[in-house]
């Protein structure tokens, strides 16, 4: 049932009382997918699969254009997963493996994808998680020349910017294409990050960026079902919110697994995601341009010394 954002903070409390007794009761109801997943089995793939238990359903499988080479098969361990009132919003994937380099950036060229979200750390508690699938400076993943151009470090992620060529187009002037990697790198395997609004603040960072006229976002952690359908979880109910004025995240994750398998793993990944819901309903955006900073605070402390409330007084209350 759809919370509307006068309630929600009631409900969270409510279901997070108890050591969350009540999330994990309905995470347990989150129905699994049941679909066909033929094409990740056959012997010829699996070598693709960084997890022999973590596969892409039949129906919704991302599918690239196969090679000549018979090992070149058109899998890839990817689904396309919808986002709120979008179809196909999201290509969740595994995080590469050395074997999947070439097909990966096949995919993101073929799907006209012009953002990556990574929310893993290429090793985890000694455990490689993901490859390093980018360059340190220009690689070439085979039809394609990968460029790093740029790479800003911020405090709880980092942003790549690639230029990608396509070696064998001589006739259309589609030739290279520019794509952005945020990388979240303060969310544990398994875990939830300890600040929900860093990561609000991260989705409005690749919000902003994400070109409207391109294709899927492709959002990665190191099987692509966790983190992974956590973060699209919370974009998920955030516009549905946005749009509604109310969500349901247990009818979107409900929906979300129907399209790849596993999505959100774990009962506390489930409840952060109803905290980052709430954390955005209370607060909203607190950033503030510098260049708007005077005029914020002029707004914030007008009535601070009369008997009204000034809206610096309430904003610190919360």
């Amino acid at each position: 049932m759809a919370i509307g954002i006068e309630e929600f903070a009631t409900v969270y409390k409510n279901k997070s009382a108890d050591d969350n007794r009540n999330f994990r009761m309905e995470f347990q109801a989150v129905q699994s997918g049941v679909s066909d997943k033929t094409e990740a089995l056959k012997s010829v793939n699996l070598i693709k699969n960084r997890y022999d238990n973590v596969v892409p359903y039949d129906v919704t499988r991302v599918v690239i254009t196969p090679g000549s080479d018979p090992a070149d098969t058109d899998y890839i361990n990817a689904n396309y997963v919808s986002g709120y009132m979008k179809a196909k919003k999201w290509i969740a994937c595994q995080g590469p493996k050395k074997e999947t380099f070439n097909d990966f950036w096949k995919m993101v060229w073929e799907q006209n994808c012009a953002t990556i979200i990574m929310v893993t750390r290429l090793v985890e508690n000694g455990k490689p998680k993901c490859d390093r699938y980018w360059p340190v400076e220009k690689e070439i993943y085979g039809d394609y020349d990968v460029t790093l151009v740029e790479e800003k470090n911020r405090n709880f992620f980092v942003v790549r910017r690639f230029e990608i060529k396509h070696l064998r187009i001589t006739i259309r002037g589609d030739v290279e294409r520019s794509v952005t990697q945020f990388h979240y790198i303060s969310w544990p395997d398994f875990g939830v990050p300890s600040n929900a609004a860093h990561l609000l603040k991260f989705r409005r960072r690749v919000c902003c960026s994400n070109p409207c006229d391109t294709g899927p976002v492709v959002i990665h952690c190191s099987a692509g079902v966790g983190r992974t359908g956590t973060y699209i979880l919370i974009d998920a109910a955030l516009e549905q919110i946005e749009k509604e004025g109310k969500t349901d995240l247990f009818t979107l994750l409900n929906n979300m697994r129907k399209e790849r398998m596993m999505l959100v793993q774990t009962d506390p990944q489930y409840a952060f995601a109803h905290k980052a819901v709430l954390e955005q309903i209370n607060f909203g955006v607190t950033e503030v341009p510098a260049a708007k900073f005077k005029k914020q605070v002029y707004e914030l402390r007008e009535g601070l010394d009369s008997s009204t409330e000034s809206l610096l007084e309430m904003q610190f209350k919360k």
